[in-house]
């Protein structure tokens, strides 16, 4: 069984020009039961496979992650503290297990 399930983003698009409307996308998605605490990871890429930005999550278990305040968001920011391009960005949730990585890809539109 999968995982990592019922992945979804939002907003998507997603408008990061500190307006405060959409100035966030959320990554919502339900991690199935683990035997121990294991890393989360969410790394975003632009269209040339350029790592843009890492998202950590340490010590999750189970649970459905972005319906809470603690959620996996990503402010269009790169990891040099720079805004983001408008254009399209691909996502990559990674989380290690047992029996090796799970991982869960998908796309992002930014737009100014």
């Amino acid at each position: 069984a999968e995982l990592i399930s019922a992945v979804s983003t939002a907003p998507n698009p997603f408008t990061p020009n500190r307006d405060g409307i959409n100035d966030e996308v959320a990554f919502r998605f339900q991690i199935q039961e683990l035997s121990a605490p294991r890393a989360l990871e969410v790394t975003l890429y632009d269209l040339s496979g350029r790592v843009v930005r890492r998202l950590s999550s340490q010590d999750v278990v189970r649970g459905v992650f972005g319906e809470s305040a603690g959620a996996l968001a990503w402010d269009g920011m790169d990891d040099g503290g720079s805004l983001v391009p408008a254009g399209m960005y691909v996502y990559r949730i990674s989380l290690e297990t047992d029996s090796g990585k799970e991982e869960r890809l998908g796309t992002l539109a930014v737009a100014y």
